[in-house]
């Protein structure tokens, strides 16, 4: 299901796609205010595949089973909600909007996949079970979100990367197994580092000796 894309010769590697572009045959729009629910979605193995996609505010998207694609739910809205999917995608499981709450989904990635990608604010990201190899299970570049509960297994990837002037956000009782670095805070230079980040509570196995908890 495709709405209102220009990429016409993609279409079909597309799952469901939200779409604010226009065409010749119809105008854009941002598409809000609808709900995926149920559906079972397998897509193509290709950069352009974005299994399903959200462009819009107030959608929620719940019960799915998601496989293939490049990534699995990606909400480009507001005020989205992403609920008790499962997700399989080949380079991000779910990228997330502004306002969005991601909360009990399972997602199983490839290798060099990342679990959920926060780029936006005041996000809510609770409830998952991950479980990747060598990319950040949840990869934040943003403020204000709200991080907590989550069940992160992988072997050489960051459980937690925080980058970028990520600041203000609470990580909390999150689970964290991994061979690498369980919370990762990243500096991109002297001015562009993460801040005023709170950690509480989080249970943090490293079993390789020469690895850190917290960086």
């Amino acid at each position: 299901i495709i709405v209102q894309t220009p990429y016409n010769k993609y279409i079909s590697l597309n799952g469901i796609y939200f779409s604010v572009y226009g065409t010749r045959l119809i105008d854009g729009g941002i598409c809000n205010n609808n709900i995926i629910s149920h559906n079972t979605i397998k897509g193509y193995d290709s950069v352009w595949c974005y299994t399903i996609q959200m462009m819009g505010n107030n959608n929620l998207a719940i019960n799915n089973t998601v496989s293939g694609g490049s990534i699995g739910i990606s909400s480009a809205g507001t005020n989205n909600q992403i609920i008790n999917n499962t997700i399989h995608a080949t380079e991000t499981g779910i990228s997330a909007g502004t306002q969005n709450k991601i909360i009990g989904n399972i997602i199983n990635l490839n290798d060099n996949a990342i679990g959920i990608s926060a780029s936006s604010n005041n996000c809510t990201i609770k409830n998952n079970t991950i479980t990747t190899t060598n990319r950040p299970w949840i990869s934040v570049s943003s403020s204000n979100n709200l991080i907590e509960n989550n069940i992160i297994t992988t072997q050489t990837g960051y459980g937690i990367s925080i980058e970028k002037s990520s600041t203000n956000n609470n990580i909390s009782n999150n689970t964290i197994n991994t061979q690498s670095t369980g919370i990762f805070f990243k500096q991109q230079s002297i001015k562009n580092k993460p801040t005023n980040n709170t950690l509480i509570n989080n249970n943090i196995d490293t079993t390789s000796l020469d690895r850190k908890s917290v960086v």
